[in-house]
């Protein structure tokens, strides 16, 4: 019999931690446990009494301040660009309705995107993800305010996460290392109601922003009163539940990473936002992440779990998943929609096979929408894991053999000049040979490898 799913999320009071000076010891592991069985069940939780009530209102009013004042021309100033292109890096920055892609089709949102700053400075054309924040004028203390939250929210974000390994059975410091630098996301977003007859993509289907799990480490999500929006999957029913605001607390869901730490105990959960009231919905999602270089592995205690194996970087997973997420119009190469992945076989299969689940569900992405994504460099691949690549390579290669056009890209999503040939970096055999088979078949097909020359892509979009 399929399991109900819950009339509502679990509300967590997380005082206990916040304030240990006016609460027991026993309080403390209540509410750790509380915390661990809402993130084995639910992946999503309410968090109340955490300090920052003060703040919320006004992180809200910016933030409808600047999505529903500030004029196009002012929003086209901070607009976010390809890396390599007029001063962007693909990644900050203000996006139009329908630039925002969720696998491969277009939301229904307007968004600013903040990033922590790279640590090092940059000078244009930057790379992906290490240009400079793109601030608002207007309206004035935008930016004084949002940092002062930013601030607030990472150490609000370091004393959860301390409460959720005592939760795992883990020391309290568990997680201190990863994300003492925490390469942070925020956004500000911009939901217009959807109408009847919406245009095409996700729109057909009155979607504002498409189902999808989050990737790095905890999101706080801060939204307006709007009831009916977010969505978020119970998968023992596969039905949807809402998760409607509660005044003064936070929607917190787990991401990606701690599917990685748990091996699976903890796995992060579908969600979807689907707005069809009357008003200009305005959430303020706060990302909380590891840092860039910190490197996400299985915890002692989940070792031996059956789940997910390995570990990651976490920049490397950011990078491969942000340059996917946008349909931009400045002639970058997400400018149609092409979907991109990125393996690093330098660190080994470990790696691979953590990112095998996001590569398929790139390759379907772009299978559904656009483009066919190949990635023919096995190289630190086992032989079971470089065959399961080579297998995808070669059907996707057949499907290739249709196309009328494609474009080569790069990982910094610059366009690369089309050629003839490839670039031999070291393919494994078998790779290399269906390279040659399509190009054999087809000309037009280069092959593109990155700046770091760690991997070789090809990316066709559907004729």
């Amino acid at each position: 019999m399929t399991d109900s799913p819950p009339s509502s999320l679990p509300i967590i009071d997380i005082s206990p931690w916040v304030n240990p000076s006016s609460h027991t010891s026993s309080s403390r592991l209540s509410t750790s446990r509380a915390l661990d069985s809402a993130c084995r069940t639910h992946g999503f939780f309410y968090l109340s009494n955490h300090g920052l009530e003060h703040l919320t209102p006004k992180i809200l009013h910016l933030a409808r301040q600047f999505l529903t004042e500030s004029s196009v021309e002012e929003k086209e100033k901070l607009k976010l660009r390809s890396a390599g292109k007029g001063g962007g890096d693909g990644a900050r920055g203000y996006q139009r309705i329908g630039e925002n892609v969720t696998k491969g089709k277009s939301d229904y949102h307007e968004a600013l995107d903040l990033y922590r700053p790279w640590p090092e400075p940059t000078e244009p054309p930057y790379e992906p993800i290490q240009g400079p924040n793109q601030w608002p004028s207007h309206p004035p203390g935008f930016r004084e305010t949002y940092e002062d939250y930013i601030d607030k929210l990472q150490t609000l974000g370091r004393t959860l996460l301390r409460a959720m390994a005592i939760g795992l059975g883990e020391p309290e410091s568990t997680f201190d290392t990863a994300v003492r630098d925490s390469f942070w996301v925020l956004r500000c977003i911009g939901y217009p109601p959807l109408t009847p007859s919406p245009s095409p993509s996700h729109l057909e289907e009155g979607v504002s922003c498409g189902e999808h799990t989050d990737y790095g480490c905890l999101t706080l999500l801060l939204t307006d009163d709007t009831r009916g929006a977010l969505q978020v999957l119970h998968a023992p029913s596969g039905k949807w539940i809402t998760a409607d605001p509660i005044p003064g607390c936070f929607v917190v869901n787990i991401g990606d990473m701690f599917n990685v730490w748990t091996s699976g105990l903890y796995a992060s959960t579908l969600h979807r936002v689907i707005h069809r009231g009357g008003n200009y919905r305005v959430s303020v999602p706060f990302f909380f992440e590891p840092g860039w270089e910190a490197r996400v592995d299985v915890l002692p205690g989940c070792v031996g779990r059956k789940g997910k194996e390995g570990g990651v970087v976490y920049g490397e997973h950011l990078l491969g998943k942000v340059l996917g997420n946008f349909v931009l119009e400045d002639g970058g190469a997400l400018s149609t929609p092409l979907c991109l992945t990125c393996y690093s076989p330098e660190v080994g299969t470990s790696y691979g096979i953590l990112l095998s689940q996001a590569r398929l569900n790139v390759l379907q992405a772009s299978l559904d929408s656009f483009a066919i994504v190949l990635v023919v460099s096995f190289r630190g691949l086992d032989g079971g894991l470089g065959r399961e690549y080579e297998r995808e390579n070669e059907r996707a290669i057949e499907k290739c053999y249709r196309a009328n056009s494609f474009s080569c890209i790069n990982r910094t999503g610059g366009r690369i000049a089309i050629g003839l040939g490839w670039l031999t970096l070291g393919l494994s055999q078998s790779g290399t040979g269906y390279t040659e088979k399509a190009i054999a078949k087809d000309p037009r097909i280069a092959i593109a490898a990155n700046p770091r020359n760690i991997d070789v892509c090809i990316a066709l979009p559907y004729p």
